[in-house]
Parts: C-alpha cells; structure tokens; sequence
C-alpha cells in the first residue's frame, strides 16, 4: 500500500508548475483564495438554478 509520505513528492512535482506560473504573473495566494472562493459561489448557484429546472 502506497503511504503519503510516498505521495507527497508525486503531488508536489505537479503542483509546482501551476505554482511557478502563478508566481511568474504575480497572482498571490489570497487572490487565488478570493478566485476560488467566488468561483465555488458561482458553480453552486449554477447547479441549483438547473436543479430547480428537473
């Protein structure tokens, strides 16, 4: 059975590209934060509107 110790690396090497281009743009954690964040409220009342629609 793989541990997370064995995953860590894994999922540190393909997060650092992603994290590189952000620092290379200037994007900082919090507007990543506050993107997200919105981006969640937008996605939620994308589904509940065509939800209310069954």
């Amino acid at each position: 059975m793989i541990s997370i110790y064995q995953l860590k690396p894994k999922f540190q090497s393909l997060l650092r590209p992603c994290a590189n281009r952000l620092n290379n743009a200037n994007i900082t954690a919090k507007q990543v934060t506050i993107s997200a964040y919105l981006g969640s409220i937008f996605v939620s009342f994308i589904v509940g509107l065509f939800a209310s629609y069954q």
